[in-house]
C-alpha cells in the first residue's frame, strides 16, 4: 500500500507508524524490514529500489520517505517547463509505483506540498500525461491521511477520546484545564494524562 501523510503531528504520526509496524508481525523481523529515507538524500530510483525489494524473512516490508515530495515539488516549481529533470522524476515515480509488491508499504511523510502546482494537479511532459497527487489519492492508488494536530476548539474532544481509549476517567473541567495548561502538544498531553491517572488511582480525574 502507498500512503501519503500530509503535515502530520509528530505524536499522531508515531502512533500511526506503530500500528502499521505492528501489522508486520514479529517486531524483531519487522525492524529488519523497515527502511527510512530522507528527501535530501534520495530520489525516485532509490525509493523505487527500496520499495520494490521483497521482505526479508517476513511477510511485509515498510519504506518511510520523509520530505521527498515537498522537495521535488519545489524543484518542479523552479523549473522552466514540464520537460525538466524534476518533472521526469515525478513521472517515473508515479508510473512505477503501481508495480511495487503488494507485500510492501511505501509511506510518504510530507509537509509543504503546494496543492496549486504540478505535483498535486498533474502535468503533461516527455512521458505524456502524468496524474498528480490529487488524482492518485482520489482514485485510491495512494491513501491520503491528514494527521494534523487538533486545533484549539477540538483539543478537549481529543483529550476526552484519548483518555477513554486508555481507560482513564476524567471529568469535563479537568479536560478543559489540561487543554489550557498544556496546549496542542499531544505527546505532553498523553504524558500528563498518565501521570494524573496514577495520582487519581481508582477515582476520576477532576
Amino acid at each position: 500500500m502507498i500512503y501519503l501523510f500530509l503535515d502530520p503531528d509528530d505524536y499522531l504520526l508515531s502512533r500511526r507508524l506503530a500500528v502499521l509496524k505492528a501489522a508486520m508481525g514479529d517486531l524483531e523481523m519487522a525492524d529488519l524490514n523497515v527502511t527510512e529515507l530522507t528527501g535530501a538524500r534520495t530520489d525516485a530510483a532509490d525509493i523505487l529500489y527500496h520499495a520494490g525489494t521483497m521482505p526479508f524473512l517476513a511477510n511485509r516490508r515498510m519504506v518511510i520517505v520523509r520530505d521527498y515530495l515537498s522537495q521535488l515539488d519545489k524543484r518542479m516549481g523552479a523549473s522552466k517547463g514540464t520537460d525538466s529533470a524534476a518533472h521526469n522524476e515525478a513521472a517515473r515515480l508515479f508510473a512505477d509505483m503501481d508495480d511495487l509488491p503488494a507485500s510492501n508499504d511505501l509511506i510518504f511523510v510530507e509537509s509543504g506540498v503546494d496543492k496549486r502546482r504540478h505535483l498535486w494537479k498533474g502535468f503533461s511532459g516527455e512521458r505524456g500525461a502524468t496524474p498528480g497527487l490529487a488524482e492518485l489519492t482520489a482514485s485510491g492508488r495512494v491513501a491520503l491521511e491528514e494527521l494534523a494536530t487538533p486545533d484549539v476548539r477540538q483539543l478537549g474532544n481529543w483529550i476526552g477520546r484519548t483518555a477513554k481509549e486508555q481507560g482513564i476517567a476524567i471529568e469535563g473541567p479537568a479536560v478543559q484545564m489540561l487543554a489550557n495548561f498544556v496546549g496542542p502538544n499531544l505527546r505532553q498531553l498523553v504524558n500528563e494524562l498518565e501521570k494524573l491517572s496514577l495520582y487519581a488511582g481508582d477515582w476520576a480525574i477532576t
